[in-house]
């Protein structure tokens, strides 16, 4: 007699969260070159709810000190709202994944990304993607919009070309 796959607390491979917010395990932490050689630290987030997993690429190394200073930010962000015990002063990368190993929780907030051309000139939907200001909180202060939900989803368009009678 054979058993069972249990499954349960598998997370499918390759399924992007939903706009708006969601709790999160840091799963892992990566350090190495982006395409233009700087270094990014990638930080991977899966959904407690296993409602999916996302990727936040961090520019730590970039060598534009506007967009450094920025990446900084995020990053102490992200180390401040996941209860790091020294977000001022993290470590090397080693220390950020044996970190993320013990089992971290964050907030993210999902948004709509930018809507794009492809190759045959059709105009693509974006995609959800972590927002670029704000994109970390407190997982104990804030509530996660469930899949699908409307939290935190720009107010649908009007359409405002319609005569006004004077």
């Amino acid at each position: 007699m054979s058993e069972g796959f249990d499954l349960s607390g598998a997370t499918v491979e390759g399924v992007r969260m939903g706009v708006g917010n969601h709790i999160c395990w840091i799963r892992d932490f990566e350090y190495k070159d982006n395409s233009k050689g700087s270094k990014q630290l990638v930080v991977q987030l899966v959904s407690v709810d296993n409602n999916g997993e996302t990727k936040d690429y961090i520019q730590i190394g970039n060598k534009n000190a506007t967009a450094k200073e920025i990446a900084m930010r995020r990053l102490k962000s992200l180390l401040t709202h996941a209860g790091h015990v020294n977000p001022d002063h993290p470590g090397k990368p080693s220390d950020l994944i044996a970190w993320a190993k013990q089992g971290v929780k964050v907030g993210i907030r999902m948004e709509i990304g930018d809507d794009w051309v492809n190759n045959k000139g059709e105009t693509k939907r974006g995609s959800a993607q972590l927002m670029g200001f704000g994109a970390y909180f407190d997982p104990g202060k804030a509530p996660a919009a469930s899949e699908g939900s409307t939290a935190n989803q720009p107010a649908p368009k009007q359409d405002l070309d319609d005569e006004i009678p004077f």
